[in-house]
């Protein structure tokens, strides 16, 4: 009987014990940024993505569908920027989503045992209290327009 309570008690011990070693979730939203590009054809495009403050890098989730050039990189400062040009000679619209968010199931950082951390409140918030960002590009891409003045032509003698 006494091995029975122990036993017990040690099950119940280890069941609480197990629950505390779940990470609390203090993740804030992701902004969502959604820009409206018009380009006309053939035209580059670049912009610099907001700060990173999260430990993920930005990727391209939902990548653009008539591209010559469409991806992210880092420019001489270090600052991540999104590069793109529309497919040669097109015209219509495109769009990509550059987001700097987890991939897939959401990620405890516990690798299936207890991490605390002292000075951490007992939890393991490497991802905690960041600002992830999805920003939205919508291209509308024209055709490019001619600049040339047109002359108007003359059939007869002016009096």
């Amino acid at each position: 009987m006494k091995k029975s309570i122990i036993l017990l008690a040690i099950t119940v011990l280890g069941i609480v014990g197990f629950q505390s070693c779940k990470k609390e979730e203090h993740h804030q939203p992701p902004v969502v940024t959604n820009l409206n590009i018009a380009l006309t054809q053939n035209e580059a495009y670049a912009f610099t993505l907001p700060a990173n403050t999260t430990p993920k890098p930005y990727r391209i989730s939902n990548q653009a569908g008539h591209y010559t050039i469409s991806f992210v990189s880092k420019d001489a400062t270090g600052n991540e920027i999104y590069q793109y040009t529309p497919a040669l000679n097109y015209n219509g619209t495109d769009k990509v989503t550059v987001e700097n968010t987890k991939e897939g199931a959401p990620d405890h950082g516990n690798g299936g045992g207890c991490n605390h951390h002292q000075g951490h409140g007992g939890h393991d918030d490497d991802d905690d209290e960041v600002q992830a960002n999805i920003v939205n590009i919508n291209f509308t891409i024209g055709t490019a327009t001619s600049t040339t003045a047109t002359i108007p032509v003359f059939s007869g003698l002016v009096k």
